[in-house]
């Protein structure tokens, strides 16, 4: 996931599509605020609509499950 900070997009690269992985962000309170599904090993999320400040994402497939925390600009 980067960059990190992020302006607008956030890039998500994974070693290989994985099917049914989706990015759930987060804000500080722990609300969804963005949910997508990815579908390739590069991916493109548009945060342009968020407001400046710390978010969680969390990534999920049939898989695995990981998370961390993005600061938007």
């Amino acid at each position: 996931v980067f960059p990190n900070p992020v302006d607008d997009l956030l890039n998500i690269r994974m070693n290989q599509s994985v099917e049914a992985t989706s990015i759930q962000i987060l804000d500080a309170s722990g609300r969804l605020v963005l949910e997508e599904n990815l579908k390739d090993a590069l991916n493109t999320i548009d945060l342009s609509k968020l407001s400046a400040g710390v978010y969680f994402y969390n990534l999920r497939n049939n898989l695995t499950n990981m998370s961390g925390r993005i600061v938007k600009k």
